[in-house]
């Protein structure tokens, strides 16, 4: 690997496996995602549902419990967890996990953890009715005051934690629809002085700036509008801004890096083959990494399986999100996939260096590394084999 640099490992945490107060204001007391597995069936044939987790359906927000996540992430070679991170005008929101279990793990040590704000709206997807008219608990977005509370918050209690992953000195911050967040604001530039604010609070803290990262969806969909690609939208945000590049809206952002969250590839319902979407994921990352003005970080995925977030009831056809069609990577496939990556990603400069895996838990979207009674370990094992290079790895328990 040139210049004798490691690619460091992330993997997004998807943290609503504990009771949270405005779950309960929608589903009851005590409710989890985890109810949402258990009720899951098969909805075609060879459609493997429910997925059963090894580990049981556990509470995370035990210290306990999220001390073996810890200890099985870093005996497969992965530096730490991305948290989906979610804020509005209402506050916090699943938050408790991070607060009062990871960073309170007796074996934190050298792992590493950032957050992903997702500052969609919460909607009623578990389950999502066929009609496709879900719900809408909490809109996106936040005022310029709450973005100043949100970012006291960023600074204080997370970027300054010894523990949180940082890059050229700059806490990684990411944010999951840049779309979304352009149009809360109401302009790109109104946008670019709220990260502004966030970055000068970043410096007072003693960091040079932050590291945002985005989404790239989000950013593909603006610069298809800018550019002229896609129409522009009668009263848009971005209507000032046509006829401009997609390099200027990553200038003015001030956009660091952009990468997928999950994989945007297309195929057959209600299974997909696995070959082409291991194809049309790796001609993207070759265009993608190092094709940009700014660094891409690729993501990994074991599978794609949101039908346990429909009404199970319901018939199983094209609606839209999360009526979609499913694909599921062998472990063998998985492990050829992070293979390529790390070839591509190898070639590139330290800073451009960073796999992430979608996801550590994503267990209702059929995206998950913790084993469960099928696999066992056998996609952390891959990640083992591909990126825990150089490192004494202990077996794991399950």
């Amino acid at each position: 690997m040139r210049d004798g640099g490691k690619i460091t490992v992330m993997a997004f945490y998807f943290p609503n496996w504990h009771p949270d107060p405005r779950n309960e204001q929608v589903h009851g007391r005590g409710w989890t995602e985890w109810e949402v597995v258990r009720c899951a069936r098969p909805r075609f044939p060879g459609h493997v549902q429910p997925r059963v987790p090894v580990w049981g359906y556990e509470d995370e927000s035990e210290p306990a419990v999220m001390e073996r996540k810890i200890a099985a992430a870093r005996q497969h070679g992965i530096d730490g967890f991305l948290f989906d991170w979610y804020y509005s005008n209402e506050g916090s929101f699943r938050e408790k996990v991070l607060n009062n279990a990871f960073l309170k793990a007796a074996n934190l040590s050298d792992t590493k953890f950032a957050v992903m704000w997702c500052n969609h709206a919460r909607q009623g997807v578990h389950p999502a009715p066929y009609t496709m008219h879900p719900e809408t608990f909490s809109p996106a977005g936040v005022s310029a005051a709450n973005h100043e509370v949100m970012a006291n918050h960023l600074v204080r209690d997370y970027f300054r934690h010894p523990n949180y992953w940082k890059i050229g000195g700059r806490p990684f911050y990411a944010i999951y629809a840049i779309r979304q967040f352009v149009n809360d604001c109401g302009s790109v530039e109104a946008a670019a002085a709220m990260l502004d604010s966030m970055r000068r609070k970043a410096r007072e803290a003693g960091f040079p700036g932050i590291h945002l990262h985005v989404t790239d969806g989000g950013l593909e969909w603006m610069e298809k509008i800018v550019t002229g690609v896609d129409p522009m939208p009668e009263n848009d945000p971005l209507l000032p801004w046509a006829g401009r590049s997609g390099e200027e809206l990553i200038r003015v952002l001030g956009i660091d890096s952009t990468g997928d969250y999950g994989w945007p590839v297309s195929g057959d319902f209600p299974k997909t083959d696995s070959a082409g979407v291991l194809r049309d994921i790796t001609a993207r990352w070759r265009r993608k990494i190092g094709g940009g003005p700014v660094p891409f970080y690729p993501s990994a995925m074991t599978g794609w399986d949101p039908s346990p977030r429909t009404v199970q009831s319901d018939k199983y056809e094209p609606r839209g999100y999360p009526f979609v069609a499913t694909w599921s990577l062998t472990p063998a496939e998985y492990r050829s996939a992070l293979a390529g990556m790390r070839e591509l990603l190898a070639a590139r400069p330290p800073a451009e260096r960073v796999c992430l895996l979608n996801a550590w838990n994503e267990w209702t979207e059929g995206a998950y590394l913790e084993p469960d009674t099928v696999n066992g370990c056998a996609y952390l094992e891959a990640v083992r084999e591909v990126y825990g290079e150089g490192r004494n790895f202990q077996p794991l328990e399950v």
